[in-house]
């Protein structure tokens, strides 16, 4: 029997072996939604005869060049998906990963993501998924309907139906790759990790998966309907078109014309620190009806086992960003008063320190990572296990920079890689250590993913103590780190957004 040749429903798939696994690449998942289909729900693929050969990483998502110029990279047909397993004939646990990127870049492939070290040493089938970004994926375009002469309706959230779309096929053809399908993870970090948080809030990603990993989640990212209707002014604004431009109009350009405009979205609105990000999944009373925060305070969401978490200091890299004591804590009022500006006072209180650079640094990451994902914790734990972890650990140039333990850097750990960032990051010293902490997280991570809870030493998140995992060279369970930060953020509501659009 070919090991490398497996059957799907649209027809069969040969993959290659590599670094001691076997990967199939580039498997389409749906059709490329472009032309008519753009914004549209993603179709099923169309089947084909003969094998495919998915021996090579297709197509990115349309995106910015990651650089202050127009230029884009990928297109649309971007919907497929990328699977490792180690070289064995067991039947494994599923990992289904969704990469971070501000909801605007990143790939299912990105170096760091693609899985071999982290299938090997785990013994699961790790899936990554491609999925629309920017403009294509995060912009309700519904409005726009009328007056088009397409047949084909756009949906408010592209998306996040592409995710239910990956985690469909998952179900329907793991199982030719040696996964189970009645036990399937859902991952994601940053904003793959708001992705997960989405998809527990999503009834129609219910019974989908089994467990699900939150890291390092701005998980308030969700537009209301006044939001996604701003974002899609800005949007045809930015490309030069007026209010009145039809679906049908949109859907005949040119994607890279549509996608160049992303970045200056961005970097024009400010995003993190006015907390009302330009891309993101919108509630639209269907496959979203309701903000991800108020399911889980309401305990509509997937009540799956969970693990959440962050890192200890996910936005110092802006302690530079305001050059005054007083311009930081115009800033950060500023920043609550967009969503809640009752309970503002409430979490200045908690902060007494954010009139520094480091004490700003410290209040804008909880703002965006921290705070929403306490909100996580606590609600879910009310109604299913939950276990919450915090990354500490910090490689010598980090140190010597005074950044700490910044956003993304648990990926070097928890993926084990040889990536360009983390030899990077660990080219000063600090490689010794960070094989230390990816052996006690991928241990914790992988008795997650086979037994349904971390490792004994790992308490969940519960009323009685909070507890929380610190990883680090010497990585301890604490009780309520940050207790009076907790607290502060207890009563903040972070599902509307108040401020001026």
């Amino acid at each position: 029997m070919d090991s490398l040749l497996r059957q799907t429903t649209a027809g069969r798939v040969r993959g290659i072996h590599f670094s001691d696994c076997l990967t199939w690449r580039g498997v389409p998942f749906a059709e490329a939604p472009s032309g008519t289909l753009r914004w549209a729900a993603p179709r099923p693929v169309q089947p084909w005869g003969g094998v495919r050969n998915c021996g090579e990483y297709g197509q990115i998502a349309s995106q910015p060049s990651n650089s202050v110029t127009s230029k884009t990279v990928g297109g649309e047909d971007c919907l497929h998906l990328d699977i490792a397993r180690p070289v064995t004939d067991e039947t494994l646990p599923v990992v289904v990963y969704f990469h971070g990127g501000s909801f605007i870049f990143g790939s299912s492939h990105d170096v760091q993501l693609r899985g071999h070290n982290f299938c090997r040493q785990l013994n699961v089938v790790y899936v990554s998924v491609n999925f629309r970004l920017g403009v294509l994926g995060y912009v309700d375009t519904t409005p726009l309907a009328q007056g088009s002469d397409d047949d084909v309706p756009a949906v408010a959230n592209p998306a996040v139906l592409d995710q239910i779309a990956a985690l469909r096929w998952v179900r329907d053809n793991i199982a030719q790759f040696g996964g189970d399908p009645n036990n399937v993870s859902i991952m994601g970090e940053s904003a793959g990790g708001a992705a997960v948080v989405t998809l527990m809030a999503s009834p129609a990603a219910h019974g989908l998966f089994h467990k699900a990993v939150v890291q390092s989640a701005p998980a308030a990212s969700v537009h209301t309907p006044d939001q996604a209707e701003y974002w899609l002014a800005d949007f045809l604004a930015q490309v030069g078109l007026s209010d009145d431009t039809t679906l049908t109009e949109l859907r005949r350009m040119p994607a890279e014309w549509l996608t160049a405009v992303s970045n200056k979205m961005v970097l024009d609105s400010k995003a993190m620190i006015s907390l009302n990000t330009c891309f993101a999944p919108v509630v639209d009373g269907d496959v979203l009806p309701e903000h991800p925060l108020a399911a889980f305070q309401a305990g509509r969401q997937a009540l799956v086992p969970l693990i959440v978490g962050t890192n200890r200091d996910e936005t110092s890299y802006q302690k530079f960003i305001y050059p005054t004591a007083a311009a930081r804590l115009v800033a950060a009022r500023r920043t609550l008063n967009n969503y809640d500006p009752v309970h503002t006072n409430e979490v200045l209180e908690g902060y007494p320190k954010v009139v520094t650079r480091d004490g700003y640094a410290r209040f804008l990451g909880d703002a965006v990572f921290w705070g929403p994902s306490m909100q996580v914790a606590e609600f879910h734990t009310k109604r299913a296990p939950t276990w919450v972890y915090r990354f500490d650990y910090t490689p010598r140039a980090l140190r010597m920079l005074k950044l700490g333990a910044v956003h993304a850097l648990e990926l070097s750990a928890l993926f084990g890689g040889d990536d360009r960032r983390t030899k990077l990051f660990t080219a000063l010293g600090g490689s010794a250590d960070l094989v230390i902490v990816t052996m006690q997280m991928q241990r914790q991570w992988a008795n997650f993913f086979h037994e349904d809870v971390p490792r004994s030493d790992w308490l969940p998140f519960e009323d009685g103590h909070r507890a929380t995992m610190i990883f680090d060279v010497d990585s301890e369970l604490q009780i309520d780190p940050r207790r009076a930060q907790r607290q502060a953020w207890a009563n903040f509501d972070m599902t509307q957004f108040a401020g001026q659009l």
